[in-house]
């Protein structure tokens, strides 16, 4: 019995969180090194990147589900993010990425409208 193969496409949770302001990024990696792990934040886009490797060894393969190989899940984050206060952490096969909201200006801020003459 084989599973049909379409790539390793770990499963993402996400949440918000009002108290404290945060983004929270749950990602199931179990069997993956976590020093195997890429984190980059970058234009509102959160990218975890890696690669689950099959065990070595001289077997032969009876039943397969587990999915092996290189992954990458991109996932939208639309509140801006203070990234020098992003935390990670990985327990029992998940990483889990805490992505604290950056604070916003209080007040409105005006912006003046230029007006242009037309030729």
């Amino acid at each position: 019995l084989m599973a049909s193969r379409r790539g390793f496409r770990p499963a993402v949770d996400v949440y918000r969180s009002e108290t404290p302001p945060v983004v929270i990024v749950v990602v199931e990696l179990a069997g993956i090194d976590p020093d195997a792990i890429e984190l980059f934040l970058t234009d509102g886009l959160l990218v975890i990147r890696g690669v689950r490797r099959r065990q070595a060894g001289d077997h032969r393969i009876v039943h397969m589900e587990v999915d092996y190989g290189p992954f990458e899940r991109r996932v939208l984050i639309s509140d801006p993010v203070d990234a020098d206060a992003v935390e990670t952490t990985y327990s029992q096969g998940f990483l889990l990425v805490t992505l604290p909201i950056a604070e916003r200006p209080s007040q409105p801020l005006r912006v003046e409208i230029t007006k242009r003459t037309s030729k």
